[in-house]
C-alpha cells in the first residue's frame, strides 16, 4: 500500500497537467499513502517512507492543478487579448497609410469615414461566429464617402469597429473599437492624426484598457 501510494502520488505530480488523471493519481497516492503509513505502525516501521512520500506527494499534485490554473488562465486570456489587438493595429497602420497618401493627393484631409462594419460590441448580440463581424460587400464601404476616399475595406471577419473622424482641417482621429470577450468592456485602440505645416503627425495611444 506504502509503495503503491508512492508510485501514484509522484505520477499525480509527473501528470497533474492532465486534470482528470492527474487529480485521481493524487487521491488515491493520499488514501495509498495513508492506509501505508496506518499498517507500518503495526509493523514496527516498515514502509512508513514510502506512505510519508505517497501522502505528502498526492498531496502535492493535488495542489498542483489549482495553482498551475490560477498562473495559467490569466496568461492565457492575456496572450488571447493581445493578439486580437493585434488585428486593430494592423488596420490602423493601413488606415494611416491611406490617409497620409490621401492628403498628398488632394491636399487636404479625407472626409470621415463612418462605423463599419458594424456599431462597436454588436458582434456579440448576434449569432456571429466568434463573435466577429462577418465580412461585408465592398460596395457597403465605397457607398460611405469616407471609405470611398481611403479606398479601405474589410476582406476577413473581425472583432473591431473602424472609424475615421475628421475633427477639423487639420484633425482628425481613427479608431477600432471592439468587445473582445463580449463582457461589455470596449477595447479602443486610438490613433490622433494631425496636420502641421504640411505634414501629417500621427499619435498612437496605447490600447485602453491596457
Amino acid at each position: 500500500m506504502a509503495t503503491a501510494g508512492m508510485v501514484l502520488g509522484i505520477l499525480g505530480i509527473v501528470l497533474c497537467w492532465l486534470p482528470l488523471v492527474g487529480v485521481l493519481s493524487g487521491l488515491l497516492g493520499v488514501i495509498f499513502g495513508a492506509i501505508g503509513m496506518s499498517k507500518a505502525g503495526r509493523l514496527g516501521g516498515v514502509g512508513r517512507g514510502a506512505g510519508v512520500t505517497g501522502l505528502v506527494t498526492g498531496i502535492l499534485s493535488l495542489l498542483l492543478l489549482p495553482i498551475m490554473a490560477a498562473i495559467a488562465i490569466p496568461a492565457f486570456m492575456e496572450y488571447s487579448t493581445k493578439s486580437k489587438r493585434i488585428e486593430s493595429s494592423i488596420h490602423l497602420g493601413r488606415l494611416e497609410k491611406a490617409i497620409k497618401a490621401y492628403y498628398i493627393e488632394h491636399a487636404e484631409l479625407p472626409p470621415s469615414a463612418a462605423e463599419m462594419p458594424g456599431p462597436p460590441g454588436a458582434a456579440c448580440s448576434g449569432d456571429h461566429p466568434n463573435h466577429k463581424f462577418p465580412v461585408r460587400p465592398i460596395a457597403d464601404y465605397m457607398q460611405d464617402p469616407g471609405w470611398k476616399a481611403l479606398d479601405f475595406y474589410l476582406d476577413q471577419p473581425t472583432y473591431f469597429t473602424f472609424k475615421w473622424t475628421r475633427e477639423t482641417a487639420t484633425s482628425g482621429t481613427l479608431e477600432a473599437i471592439g468587445d473582445l470577450d463580449c463582457d461589455m468592456v470596449m477595447s479602443t485602440l486610438r490613433y490622433d492624426i494631425t496636420l502641421m505645416q504640411g505634414d501629417i503627425t500621427v499619435t498612437r495611444n496605447p490600447p485602453t484598457p491596457d
